[in-house]
């Protein structure tokens, strides 16, 4: 199960307007796939990045459903606002 941490308090949080998802764990997002991968594991021809599209809170929660190899990293989605990020951690 994903547990989220807000870094604004509550009755200040902005949950739309977000810049996307990214992690700092050696996972890499190729669109082109539409899965996170290792460098490694990304085709010659294909590109890729640590940064993944996604501008809602609704939108990280599916992306973080539709993507389990992100399961048991710590994953981020990064606010347009300074101290507004979103902090997933997955918990079993």
């Amino acid at each position: 199960m994903w547990k989220y941490e807000f870094e604004a308090p509550v009755g200040t949080r902005v949950l739309k307007r977000f810049f996307g998802v990214t992690n700092y764990e050696d996972l890499w997002f190729c669109s082109e796939l539409n899965e996170w991968v290792n460098i490694d594991g990304v085709p010659e021809n294909y590109g890729a990045s640590t940064h993944a599209l996604c501008r809602s809170f609704k939108a990280f929660k599916r992306h973080l459903r539709k993507h389990p190899e992100l399961r048991g990293t710590e994953v981020i989605l990064t606010s347009r606002f300074m101290d507004h990020n979103v902090i997933a951690r997955w918990v079993e």
